[in-house]
């Protein structure tokens, strides 16, 4: 299998995992402090925007901004589909969060991806 397909099933299945963990519903109170799921969806919707990023390297001026708008939509999609159940609600700011977490990611890529350029 190529690189480019194992980084795809990567992407896939990391689509799925993080769509069971958003859409399960919660039991019992939650240990974790107040805030802490906005640094949970800050981090997990950084890392989609990298993965989206690995698999798209053809598109090479919108690279940044398909991984970005890719990993938006995802995290907008999980928002309306947690409102469609009885158990989860939707957050605004899961969004700003999960926004944030993918500019960030977006960013380290960026200057990862010029240090590698500079390096050649």
């Amino acid at each position: 299998m190529d690189r480019l397909r194992a980084q795809r099933w990567i992407l896939a299945g990391y689509l799925v995992g993080v769509s069971a963990l958003m859409l399960t519903p919660i039991q019992g109170p939650s240990a974790a402090p107040d805030q802490m799921d906005k640094v949970v969806h800050a981090i997990l919707i950084g890392v989609l925007a990298v993965l989206v990023w690995r698999v798209v390297p053809s598109l090479r001026r919108w690279r940044a901004f398909v991984s970005l708008a890719g990993a938006l939509a995802f995290a907008g999609a999980i928002e309306l589909a947690q409102g469609a159940t009885r158990y989860r609600s939707p957050d605004v700011y899961d969004v700003v969060a999960s926004g944030l977490g993918a500019v960030l990611a977006v960013g380290i890529a960026l200057a990862v991806q010029g240090r590698r350029h500079r390096r050649q």
